[in-house]
């Protein structure tokens, strides 16, 4: 249980005392005692480990007072209590409760304690008639540095908004705020997605080929190749061509496709068992072609006794099937241009509204069609935080055996155009059999001046990408560009709040000013 603070309500009987924070409940206080007797009642039933903030109003060697509402004090054992000063307002955890006698232990770094006893901060919260806790300090220090108000309405609308988010933290509905973007759950999950750059399309890609294999391998034998069809139809043409399975798929995974399709042949289906196979064997199938050939040959063997179980939990159509959603999904570096981004992204939102609509029924496909609106969740999201910085994600399909690609590109400033702005930047975070993770900032700067900066997993890709680096600054000089180049190890990972946020909505340096801040 963690008491961020606690409001004082008086009825005709007891006396309720709210816990605030966004799961609020309340504890019950017998009515007609005196604020002291209300704040051992209180105290009384609180566990080891539970914590609350209130204003220390006395202190004598180690022990404190504490007042936690206007009619609600208690007495305490803390041991560091003279490193207090009567009036700060802190935060505490219950240490030891007895019954008898409540020893406290202080809960806050010094960067908080001083944000809550920060006079303009406690003075708005007091004006707004919220209780003074680390959330509500935090929401006012946050709303300071982004310049937006800390007026009354404001407050007790953010406090509103998070106790009706609850994965929402402060930082989430501030950030939100600023970019006037609705802060609902749906626009939270896309925020986060992106604050790491762990869970962006590319991994929701992943999750929705989870959802699809195991949906596919739980239908019955004779709708599989229907319902198959039926998926594949939902998805328009591809921005870019299609690749075929042998350039991105391993030998090994290929030779095994084949025997197992070989394994499906019987008298009736064995012409279409031997042109599948000959397709894998000219290596002049796509992933999509692949799965309809599939899905034609599945509806020809239904009554037979034909075991296509094993093909459809293999990791082998595992890949199939990712590769499948990528290249409806993903663009290949050399596409990108404005006018195919606009149409890719169209793509995806239709197509998934496509195959939502006619798989949303079916509860086998319940993972499948949540990580597929979610895909489209945060393009909607990206067309909302580019009316406000110009950013996007760009998925990338990598040539390479499993290899795959998230670009961020984004640019300082809210000018139209990049001629008017400073520099260019673009976060590329590629994942690689040969190389693992790996990501790569650049800057491009208005005199043709790039800067790259690589962030690698171990010692030994360190060591292959500066033993090769020369060949790409080489070929960017070439193209007219002077190169700054910088490898090290991922220690510090860059993040989309200290890549993209930092930069678009920099923290302002809060300074203390007297003010009217009740309005």
């Amino acid at each position: 249980m963690h008491i961020n603070g606690v409001n004082y309500i008086s009825n005709a009987t007891d006396n309720v005392i709210n816990q605030a924070g966004n799961n609020q409940s309340q504890i019950i206080v017998p009515s007609g005692l005196s604020s002291k007797e209300a704040g051992i009642a209180l105290l009384k039933s609180l566990n080891a480990g539970d914590s609350f903030s209130g204003q220390i109003t006395n202190i004598t060697q180690n022990e404190i007072t504490l007042m936690l509402s206007d009619q609600v004090s208690v007495n305490a054992t803390l041991a560091d209590a003279l490193s207090y000063n009567i009036g700060d307002v802190a935060s505490f955890s219950i240490k030891e409760n007895n019954g008898d006698k409540i020893v406290l232990k202080s809960e806050q770094n010094p960067e908080l304690k001083n944000l809550m006893n920060e006079q303009t901060i406690t003075t708005a919260l007091r004006n707004a008639g919220v209780t003074i806790n680390e959330t509500t300090v935090n929401l006012v220090n946050n709303l300071m540095k982004q310049n937006l108000p800390i007026d009354s309405k404001t407050i007790n609308t953010q406090l509103m908004l998070l106790d009706r988010t609850p994965k929402a933290t402060v930082e989430d509905v501030v950030y939100l705020t600023k970019m006037d973007i609705p802060i609902t759950p749906e626009n939270v999950e896309a925020f986060h997605n992106y604050q790491e750059y762990s869970n962006g399309i590319s991994s929701q890609v992943n999750n929705m080929t989870d959802g699809l294999q195991q949906a596919l391998s739980e239908l019955p034998k004779d709708v599989l190749g229907t319902q198959l069809f039926e998926i594949l139809n939902s998805y328009s043409e591809t921005v870019t061509p299609g690749e075929n399975l042998v350039d991105i798929m391993p030998k090994e995974s290929i030779s095994v496709l084949k025997e197992q399709i070989n394994s499906l042949a019987t008298p009736q289906n064995s012409s279409q068992v031997l042109e599948l196979v000959t397709k894998l064997n000219n290596v002049k199938i796509t992933p999509k072609d692949f799965l309809q050939g599939f899905a034609d040959l599945v509806k020809n063997i239904q009554e037979s006794p034909a075991d296509t179980s094993k093909i459809l939990n293999g990791k082998e159509f595992k890949e199939v099937l990712n590769n499948f959603l990528r290249q409806e999904m993903f663009i290949e570096p050399k596409e990108i241009n404005h006018e195919n981004i606009k149409k890719l992204f169209a793509k995806i939102i239709r197509d998934n509204e496509t195959v939502t609509a006619k798989l949303s029924l079916n509860p086998h496909f319940s993972s499948f069609v949540e990580n597929s609106n979610s895909v489209s969740g945060n393009i909607e999201f990206m067309n909302q935080i580019n009316h406000f910085m110009n950013f996007v994600q760009i998925p990338l399909k990598m040539t390479g055996q499993n290899a795959h690609g998230d670009l961020y590109v984004y640019k300082n400033g809210k000018k139209s155009s990049f001629e008017d702005k400073d520099e260019l930047k673009a976060f590329l975070h590629l994942d690689m059999d040969n190389l693992g993770p790996l990501d790569v900032l650049v800057t491009l700067k208005q005199n043709q001046h790039v800067t790259t900066n690589f962030k690698v997993e171990s010692d030994e890709i360190l060591d292959y990408i500066e033993a090769h680096i020369d060949e790409l600054n080489m070929a960017l000089s070439k193209l007219g560009y002077n190169v700054d180049t910088k490898v090290e190890l991922n220690t510090t990972p860059y993040t989309f709040n200290n890549v993209v946020l930092a930069n678009e909505l920099p923290a302002q340096e809060i300074r203390r000013f007297s003010f009217d801040v009740r309005a």
